[in-house]
């Protein structure tokens, strides 16, 4: 849940959450970390949802682009010559896609059990 703080004058200030995301002992990718912003615009979230949509290739990779760009903000993830994979959105599109969906999997779980007891 996105928290709102009070401000002197009456104003509010939104305060984000971010998480790190992993996956449990024995997947696949274990030992990849992610810290991602866990709150973000509507229309960014909007923007997401096409990934499920009929979207054509161009429409997909500018999504995934974004996602790398806006939500990703560090990774310890490198590439076979052990070099760092830059935590944006070419980054992301450089990835093969079996990673980039398992990572927007882990946030999309993220963000749908946020706040839940």
């Amino acid at each position: 849940m996105v928290t709102v703080k009070k401000r002197k004058g009456g104003s509010f200030i939104l305060s984000r959450r971010d998480a790190v995301l992993s996956f449990p002992e024995g997947h696949e990718y274990e030992g990849v970390e992610i810290r991602a912003k866990l709150d973000v615009s509507l229309r960014t979230f909007l923007e997401l949802q096409k990934l499920g949509s009929d979207s054509t290739p161009d429409e997909t990779a500018e999504v995934f682009m974004r996602f790398g760009d806006v939500i990703v903000q560090e990774w310890n993830i490198l590439d076979e010559d052990h070099s760092p994979v830059p935590a944006t959105g070419e980054g992301f599109l450089e990835l093969p896609p079996a990673i980039c969906t398992a990572i927007i999997e882990a946030w999309s779980g993220q963000i749908t059990t946020a706040g839940e007891a």
